[in-house]
């Protein structure tokens, strides 16, 4: 038996609406070809399907007065959609294109939300903007001399090499482009250079500049230089005046004290006293030797 047209088109059509599978036809149905091709006009693609959405740029960042334009990727959805754009922090504020171009006036961090329909399904996706000042204030370098320095001039030296040093300087958004020294003798205008200086005090300036053209206060440093000890001077020695003695009757020797409180010393003190003779007298200042008749050098 062949069932009637109407009835298998109103089972299949029901099965296909109850169901995301083709439907099933018994095997003893005969189904005409009209019918089958109309089976399969009426069959809608992705039913069943999740629709999304991806808000194009992603998180992206802009100065103010900059523009967005934004867009979206999306899926399962037929090509005739409505959009539906919140636009918070921006001009404009709300859109229905579906590629907006927004600008952006004032800093700050703000949501971009769509909602996009097709009649059949909808989806939402989102997500946000960062604006940022549209200049940055450049921040001045500081200059940094380096620590106060006293040296001395060692015995016949006239003067002596001293470094400075200007690496302390720093720059909190950039680099140290330029180093400027004054100063007398004026140095080269490095980082650390050498200046040849006799004794005295001296003091220098060091500026810097960054690399974007901005100059530091000036921070200075004091270089004493010491002179020179003088050249020491040696001592003189004194023995003492000459000295004649005479024993005593039944004496076979005597005793003599030596005199050696007459040496000096120009620029500073006596430190040891060196007695030579025969007798030996001992290293002191006034050494006592025993003598018999006789004459002695010491």
């Amino acid at each position: 038996m062949v069932p009637r047209s109407k009835g298998l088109l109103n089972r299949v059509l029901g099965a296909r609406f109850m169901s995301n599978r083709h439907p099933k036809v018994h095997r003893d149905w005969r189904i005409p070809a009209g019918l089958m091709l109309l089976g399969s006009f009426v069959a809608w693609p992705g039913v069943g399907a999740a629709a999304s959405c991806a808000v194009i740029p992603a998180n992206p960042t802009v100065n103010v007065g900059g523009t967005v334009k934004w867009s979206a990727s999306i899926t399962d959805m037929r090509s005739s959609r409505s959009y539906k754009w919140e636009l918070a922090g921006g001009s404009p504020s709300k859109s229905t294109s579906a590629s907006p171009t927004v600008k952006y006036a004032s800093t700050g961090t703000f949501e971009a939300k769509l909602a996009v329909k097709d009649g059949r399904s909808d989806a939402e996706c989102k997500t946000k903007v960062t604006v940022r000042s549209s200049t940055t204030v450049n921040q001045p370098p500081t200059s940094n001399a380096g620590p106060d320095q006293t040296l001395a001039l060692a015995i016949g030296q006239s003067s002596i090499a001293v470094t400075l040093n200007g690496s302390g300087s720093s720059d909190p958004d950039g680099t140290i482009a330029t180093y400027n020294w004054t100063g007398n003798p004026d140095p080269v205008n490095t980082g650390s250079p050498t200046v040849n200086l006799a004794a005295g005090t001296y003091t220098f300036t060091l500026v810097v500049t960054d690399n974007q053209g901005a100059t530091s206060a000036a921070d200075t440093v004091s270089v004493t230089v010491n002179p020179a000890p003088p050249v020491n001077q040696p001592p003189t020695a004194s023995a003492g005046p000459d000295q004649t003695l005479t024993l005593a009757a039944g004496q076979s020797s005597i005793a003599v004290t030596l005199n050696g409180g007459g040496s000096s010393d120009a620029d500073g003190t006596i430190t040891a006293y060196t007695w030579s003779g025969t007798p030996n007298p001992a290293d002191a200042v006034s050494p006592t030797v025993n003598l018999a008749a006789g004459t002695y050098t010491f």
